[in-house]
C-alpha cells in the first residue's frame, strides 16, 4: 500500500485502545487541522463486531472532514490483523486509512515506512477471552521489504521498538513470565526483528531521522545511531 498525503501537518497518536471519541476530542481541543494523524497501533480493531466500527467511523469521518484531517491506523498487538491485511472497512472512508504492514507514506516528499505488530504480555489472559491473535507479532517480510528498501525512507512508524532502544527492560514483563514461560524469548525475538529492519534500512542507504512508536503507554525520547526515537503516551498526541 502507498499513501500519498498533501496535509501540512503530521501528528502521531499513542495507543487509543478503542477510545475513538477521545482521539477526535483531542484533535478538536488542540485545534489540529489539515493534518495526517498516524495512530501507532493498539487501535482495538477486532474486539467488537465489524458493524460497530463502521458506525463509529461514520461519526469519525464527518468530524475529520470538518477538520481536514486524515487518520492512519497501523497494526498493534491489540488488533485483529485481518482488518489490516484485507482492508475490511477502511476503503469505505475517505479520511480513515487502515494501513497494512510495509505501507509507504509519501507526505509532500517525506517518506515514512509502517510496520505494525508486537507481542502481548497478557496473551495468556487474552487467549481465554478470545481477544488474542496468534499472528499479532512483527512480521519481517523480506519480499515486501525488498520492494520498498530503496524508497529513501527517513521515518519509521511502528507499534513496538527495536531491541537496542528504550525500554531495555519492559515494565511488567516479569509478572507475566511466571505464567507464560516463552514470553521473554518471544518478546526479544519480536524486537530483534525491528532491530534487523533498522540495520537493513541503514545498510541500503536510507537515512533514518525519526522513529515513532507506541505500545509502552509512556512518553519517552531517545537517540540511537543519530535517530530520534519517540514513544507516544496512550491517548496522547505529538506533533513534529
Amino acid at each position: 500500500m502507498k499513501i500519498t498525503s498533501t496535509h501540512k501537518r503530521t501528528v502521531y497518536a499513542g495507543d487509543i485502545h478503542g477510545e475513538f471519541k477521545t482521539l477526535i476530542y483531542e484533535l478538536k481541543r488542540l485545534d489540529i487541522t489539515d493534518a495526517l494523524v498516524v495512530c501507532l497501533g493498539d487501535i482495538s480493531l477486532g474486539f467488537n463486531k465489524t458493524q460497530y466500527y463502521i458506525q463509529t467511523f461514520n461519526y469519525m469521518q464527518k468530524q475529520l472532514e470538518k477538520m481536514n484531517n486524515t487518520v492512519v491506523f497501523l497494526r498493534g498487538n491489540h488488533d485483529n490483523p485481518e482488518y489490516f491485511e484485507k482492508d475490511m472497512i477502511g476503503e469505505i472512508f475517505n479520511n480513515i486509512i487502515i494501513a497494512s504492514d510495509y505501507t509507504i507514506i509519501d507526505q509532500n516528499g517525506v517518506i515514512s515506512l509502517i510496520v505494525g505488530g508486537a507481542i502481548s504480555m497478557d496473551r495468556i489472559d487474552r487467549t481465554v477471552y478470545k481477544s488474542y491473535w496468534a499472528d499479532e507479532d512483527v512480521d519481517f517480510n523480506e519480499e515486501l521489504f525488498n520492494s520498498i528498501k530503496d524508497k529513501k525512507i527517513t521515518k519509521v512508524l511502528t507499534h513496538t521498538a527495536p531491541t537496542n532502544v528504550w525500554p531495555l527492560d519492559k515494565p511488567g514483563l516479569s509478572y507475566w513470565v511466571d505464567f507464560d514461560k516463552e514470553l521473554t524469548e518471544d518478546e526479544n525475538n519480536s524486537r530483534d526483528k525491528l532491530q534487523n529492519l533498522l540495520d537493513m534500512l541503514i545498510k541500503n542507504g536510507n537515512i533514518i531521522t525519526n522513529w515513532y512508536h507506541g505500545h509502552y503507554h509512556e512518553k519517552h525520547f531517545d537517540v540511537y545511531k543519530d535517530i530520534k526515537f519517540r514513544c507516544i503516551e496512550m491517548n496522547k498526541l505529538y506533533e513534529e
